[in-house]
């Protein structure tokens, strides 16, 4: 919904993210499907999380015309940002918005912190494993995002 008011890249951007909301309950709906049929929805997670972490395009002409900054985090897998996109970009919109690549040589001490802790917490709350702090076992999207949140909190990082 459209809040009265809004500027136009307000309601483009709250058009989009109506959009990203009913493309995740499609998918969340699938990953319950799956569970039922086959026990195993961790493919369908999957592919929940890479159609919901990639960034969100507000202003494409912008994007495509200013150059994307970010950091290596691995050996040839870069986290970059441009201006028009709200969050980091998946490599296949890295080759349509990011030329000219400005790469920082060194990851921020405070970014370093959050990519790990961000990480760390993934690998401890995945769909099908004991949640932590809770002992029972996590069984869908949310729950794994809240068991998340939960670890990164612990870390004084808020999501």
């Amino acid at each position: 919904m459209v809040k009265k008011g809004a500027t136009s890249k307000e309601s483009s951007v709250l058009k989009e993210l109506s959009k990203i909301k009913k493309r995740v309950q499609v998918i969340e709906n699938e990953i319950w499907e799956e569970l039922e049929r086959t026990g195993d929805a961790a493919a369908r997670g999957a592919q929940l999380i890479n159609h919901v972490f990639n960034g969100l395009v507000v202003d494409e002409e912008l994007a495509k015309r200013t150059p994307c900054q970010g950091y290596e985090i691995k050996p040839g897998r870069f986290m970059m940002y441009s201006p028009g996109i709200i969050g980091t970009l998946k490599l296949p919109d890295q080759e349509w918005a990011c030329s000219p690549r400005i790469i920082h040589e060194e990851v921020p001490e405070k970014l370093q912190k959050r990519m790990t802790a961000f990480s760390e917490a993934s690998k401890a709350c995945k769909i099908g494993q004991k949640d932590p702090a809770r002992g029972k076992t996590i069984t869908d999207f949310v729950a794994r995002i809240q068991c998340m949140s939960r670890a990164l909190k612990k870390e004084g990082i808020e999501i």
